[in-house]
């Protein structure tokens, strides 16, 4: 469990067959990231496309914009919080907070493995159109815990 703590920058993601075909890139090319583990099964994620469009509302901040700009707001952005627990070569994320709040109380099974100083975690394969697809986010270590 040590490996996990302290928090994460994000490399890449992409989604891909399970023969490694990449299908798209979720966020873009160059996505940001940053995932945080502690040491008493917390955990917190958030993720967006590098160069998302500004609200014109000074506003913005309390959620109130035109519905095109908290569309891509929602498309581009994912963030999410609460515990985890590890088991074999799975990590669980259980869902307590979600900028998607059907999210909640769900739990996120990864797959996960170290390599070269770096977190790789992988999500089951999920149904998207008529592909079976898997997310694989590579992760840098920013700060040890």
């Amino acid at each position: 469990m040590t490996e996990f703590l302290g928090v994460w920058q994000l490399e890449s993601f992409y989604m891909a067959t399970k023969s490694g075909l990449v299908k798209f890139l979720p966020l873009g090319k160059n996505p940001h990231g940053s995932l945080i583990y502690t040491a008493n099964g917390y955990m917190s994620v958030h993720l967006s496309k590098q160069k998302r469009k500004i609200f014109s509302s000074p506003y913005a901040v309390m959620g109130i914009g035109k519905k095109a700009e908290i569309n891509d707001t929602v498309r581009n952005y994912v963030t999410y919080c609460g515990s985890y627990t590890i088991k074999n070569d799975t990590v669980v994320h259980k869902i307590e907070s979600h900028l998607i709040p059907n999210e909640v109380g769900k739990e996120y099974i990864r797959h996960y493995k170290f390599e070269n100083g770096k977190l790789i975690l992988e999500t089951v394969p999920m149904n998207i159109g008529v592909f079976s697809l898997v997310g694989t986010l590579t992760w840098t270590r920013y700060h040890e815990a």
